[in-house]
């Protein structure tokens, strides 16, 4: 019986190391994910900048919904404005001032679902 036991330990304990291995991998993701709209954003800027604008093109438009869709897929509804606002209305800037802190606040207040 005391075998049972712990083999049932080390099955739940192996679970946690791969959901916390996971849970790094998923933020890493994410992490990379914000890195990616940041740069795909500065690009458009500078299109903007020389007179190009594609803000209101299917170029921009379709890369932005899988963005949000993205985004809206793994956080709640709050997390979702949170981000959005980091990016687009530098919410909490001075707080969060770095992709790496966002993620972190966002984990850390359980706005990401998965």
């Amino acid at each position: 019986m005391n075998c049972l036991h712990l083999k049932e330990w080390q099955e739940v304990l192996d679970t946690l190391v791969y959901n916390i291995m996971n849970k790094e991998q998923f933020k890493d993701q994410f992490v990379k994910q914000i890195n990616l709209i940041l740069e795909f954003n500065a690009k458009i800027d500078q299109l903007k900048d020389l007179g190009i604008d594609l803000i209101e093109t299917p170029l921009c438009d379709i890369p932005m919904r899988l963005f949000d869709n993205y985004v809206e897929t793994i956080c709640t509804e709050q997390g979702s404005d949170i981000v959005f606002g980091w990016l687009y209305e530098d919410y909490k800037k001075d707080e969060l001032n770095t992709v790496y802190k966002l993620c972190e606040y966002l984990n850390d207040n359980k706005y990401f679902i998965v």
